[in-house]
């Protein structure tokens, strides 16, 4: 056989064998990799979710922290500002975040009510937003004793942080059962625990961050709560249900309830009863100090990952099956040339089997057609499989917007890699825009709290404190000018608003120390009591120095100063810049603490004013003091004399109690006191007669109404009255001839009605009889005449 025939059977045979060990080893090497490759991508897939979930979790943390941390100064408030403070904050976080479907917070009676002794007890307030406005559902619960088992009490135990497990809840008669998950922080003041506060997110909210991940052909994404219950999928008949019901062939294999309550990652493959496989991949979802993690779960069918690597697969055999061909055909005509190029070849698709892209070489020499076409599909691989390193390498170090374009539509690996371009661009953009957010409720609160210490300080100067408190704040929001008004209402005939503090203001059209009410900015916005904000001020009305001279601002805000619904005042700023949402909504809320502040200095200011006042009296008196004593030895001289009348009286007194009965009255004829000799004459008992009213026991009340009305009023004008009391009592008549006699006090009113009464009655049943006598005298006289 010639040499070109044995050349031809021995590099056909060899490239045979060559191409054969090199494609299969290749082809195998290469389907594993895509596998793992696969197996990856589903991982970073579930990842990715988790960290979206965590990310939009430690955000919800960072609200109930906030939450707990302004509500730790709770017990410090008065009980008039305690329902208003709490309210308030609840409300401006439901508002602030609609993610929240509720803010909440739980309180212990005992910190509630100091009356309130038992350790049991708390009270629950809830928000709920319903088209635009926040309604609030309070009641009190567990007041005998605690559920042990719930979640407030072990939180009041262990003092940790709490993620709960989803369940129902009906926030208002005959709503809609919505499924929920809480995220609580507990409230401590001073060390002790005194409630806990949270807020409530749906089940939607996962499903949704599920829903934006979109996984690999064929397969799907789920999360499962603590407690193994499947709170998002895209099967929507599966929610609510277990995992150990709906994969309890996983679960009966690899307890997969245990591991997700413990928070563990597990990836497995397995095997179905049809002798298909399955990739699956559980992910810890892990946030703040909580310690009952949920999980993500992906689903992926092992033919979909190994489809496109078969395919691959077959397409690198055709083509190894076609080269021979022609390689058998062209074998004596490139025998000589073939063996260096394929040489590089092998090189090079060795290098591809080990993953060795920035170490390839392409091939410069040129061949025939097939040969050629050879080279230009390896050249071809290796500027594909180059730009795909230095796309996943520039991706890698954070550049998102590098150009790529895949082989293909077919382009399994490329497709895939601008696909994960385009969500780490999404996932990125929701960070940036979640990141800003943080930063200006960020800020916000760090302005509250720099300010809320300013609005602590000692200062009992009011013009003082309020330049304390508008230079802060003047540094803290980057403002040219500030100033602070007040409203004089010292004399409540003439009440203006003044100003008590400005910072860097150097000229000013309406630099008055006087405002009245409904005139400019200022007078308006505190009669209106609303904010005024300008974008375009009108020329002249203010100025502002810079380098260039003076200006006018670009801005101004004014905000009203109210306190429990009272206005005090207001603040104005001016800017060379325009004030975004969030500083116009911070300046808000300081103009509401600033009042809060204002109003007790200027209470203390004027009680102080009353100290001096009360001091300056007091010295008067001291001085009057002298004058006094010299009033107070007349004063004696003339006790002594009222004294030595006094007995005279009492004399008297005791005179007339022998031969008189006495009676007193109240002004309305009320009996307040009688002595014995009136109850002897009356025949009544003290208990009968006492706290009547004398209209019960006087004839002429009811026989002459008229006269017995203007008898008392001439009693309460001040007028002695005199009259003969006739009364009728058991049968028995009783004549008393009685004196009413005024008293009064020293300002010469009437306050009471002594009535001293002297009996008749024996006087009178005797002159009866002997009227009686000399009528019956004077009849017998008659019957003595006639006969």
């Amino acid at each position: 056989m010639k040499i070109r025939g044995k050349i031809f059977i021995f590099v056909l045979s060899t490239t045979f064998i060559i191409f054969a060990a090199v494609i299969g080893f290749v082809g195998y090497n290469y389907q594993n990799m895509a596998i793992e490759n696969a197996k990856k991508l589903a991982d970073s897939h579930a990842r990715q979710s988790a960290n979206t979930a965590i990310a939009s979790l430690n955000l919800d943390l960072g609200a109930v922290r906030g939450i707990a941390s302004t509500f730790s100064r709770f017990p410090e408030l008065g009980i008039v500002e305690r329902n208003d403070f709490y309210k308030d904050i609840l409300r401006q976080v439901l508002i602030d975040n609609t993610d929240f479907l509720s803010t909440w917070v739980s309180w212990d009676l005992s910190m509630l009510d100091s009356a309130w002794t038992s350790p049991n007890g708390r009270q629950r307030t809830a928000t709920l937003l319903k088209n635009g406005d926040v309604f609030f559902y309070i009641d009190t619960v567990e007041q005998k004793s605690f559920n042990y088992e719930g979640v407030y009490y072990k939180t009041r135990n262990t003092g940790e942080e709490i993620w709960m497990d989803p369940y129902d809840y009906v926030y208002e008669a005959g709503g809609d059962t919505i499924l929920e998950s809480s995220v609580g922080v507990p409230i401590y003041n001073k060390g002790m625990f005194i409630g806990l506060a949270g807020v409530d997110v749906t089940m939607d909210h996962f499903q949704a961050i599920i829903d934006k991940i979109i996984p690999i052909k064929n397969s799907y994404m789920f999360m499962v709560a603590n407690n193994g219950m499947i709170v998002a999928h895209p099967e929507k008949d599966i929610l609510r249900m277990n995992i150990r019901d709906v994969y309890y062939d996983y679960e009966n294999d690899y307890k997969l309830s245990e591991i997700i309550k413990k928070g563990e990652d597990i990836s497995f493959t397995y095997s179905e009863d049809d002798n298909t496989e399955t990739y699956i991949s559980f992910v810890a979802i892990r946030f703040g100090k909580i310690k009952t993690p949920w999980s993500i779960g992906i689903v992926v069918p092992m033919s979909a990952i190994t489809k496109n690597a078969a395919n691959t697969l077959n397409i690198s055999l055709l083509v190894a099956i076609f080269g021979l061909f022609l390689l058998s055909i062209v074998i004596w005509y490139i025998s000589k040339n073939i063996s260096d190029p394929l040489t590089k070849v092998a090189n090079i698709l060795t290098d591809l089997s080990y993953g060795r892209v920035n170490k390839m070489e392409k091939i410069s020499e040129k061949g025939s057609y097939e040969i050629g076409k050879i080279f230009i599909s390896t050249n071809s691989l290796i500027d594909s499989l180059t730009q795909m390193s230095n796309f996943a390498k520039k991706i890698g170090e954070g550049n998102l917007y590098s150009k790529f374009s895949p082989l293909s539509s077919d382009d399994v690996l490329g497709n895939s890699l601008i696909e994960m371009r385009q969500n780490l661009k999404a996932a990125k953009d929701t960070e940036k825009k979640q990141s800003e957010e943080q930063k200006k409720r960020h800020w916000r609160q760090d302005g509250i709290t720099k300010i809320s210490e300013v609005l602590r300080e000692n200062i009992n100067n009011i013009n003082e404190f309020g330049y304390s408190i508008i230079s802060n704040l003047a540094q803290y929001m980057r403002m040219q000018q500030i100033g602070l008004y007040m409203i004089n209402d010292d004399d409540s005939k003439n009440v203006f608003i003044e100003m008590i503090a400005n910072y860097a203001s150097n000229k000013r059209k309406l630099l008055e120390s006087r405002i009245e009410i409904g005139e400019n900015l200022i007078g308006r916005c505190v009669e209106s009591k609303e904010t005024i904000f300008l974008k375009e001020v009108p020329e002249g009305y203010l100025f502002i120095s810079s380098t260039l001279g003076e200006e006018n601002p670009h801005s101004i805000l004014v905000v009203p100063l109210i306190y429990e619904g009272e206005v005090y005042g207001a603040i104005e700023l001016a800017s060379f810049r325009i004030l975004k949402e969030h500083e116009i909504e911070f300046t808000q809320a300081i103009a509401s603490r600033m009042a809060s502040s204002l109003a007790n200095l200027k209470k203390n200011t004027h009680a102080y004013r009353l100290l001096q006042k009360s001091q300056a009296q007091t010295q008067v008196i001291t001085e009057r003091d002298s004058e006094m004593q010299e009033s107070m030895k007349e004063l004696r001289i003339a006790q002594e004399s009222a004294r030595r009348k006094e007995l005279e009286t009492e004399g008297i007194i005791d005179a007339i109690n022998d031969i008189a009965s006495v009676v007193q009255y109240k002004l309305d004829g009320t009996i307040t006191s009688v002595d014995d000799r009136a109850l002897r004459s009356t025949k009544f008992t003290r208990d009968e007669i006492l706290n009547k009213n004398h209209r019960i026991f006087a004839l002429e009340a009811k026989n002459n109404p008229k006269w017995y009305d203007q008898f008392w009023n001439d009693l309460r004008a001040g007028k002695e009255r005199k009259r003969l009391l006739h009364i009728k009592v058991n049968g028995t008549e009783f004549w008393i001839d009685e004196v009413y006699t005024p008293i009064f006090d020293s300002k010469g009113i009437p306050f009471k009605i002594i009535n001293i009464g002297i009996d008749i009655s024996e006087r009178k049943r005797l002159a009866q009889k002997i009227n009686k006598l000399i009528q019956e005298n004077s009849i017998l006289q008659d019957q003595i005449n006639k006969k």
